[in-house]
């Protein structure tokens, strides 16, 4: 999906630069997994429904 979504924001021809796409999914998968921890942390979201 970020593929695609980059593909339409960009207006080039679709060139691969594969250390800015890795260090984009990293940073993006980084920067959710910070979000859904401080949203957990800040009971904003309940995991306590959640099987252990």
């Amino acid at each position: 999906m970020q593929y695609g979504a980059m593909n339409v924001v960009e207006s080039s021809a679709p060139q691969r630069n594969i250390k800015k796409d890795l260090a984009m999914g990293v940073f993006s998968s980084t920067a959710f997994t910070v979000v859904m921890v401080a949203l957990v942390q800040s009971n904003v979201i309940d995991i306590s429904l959640l099987p252990h």
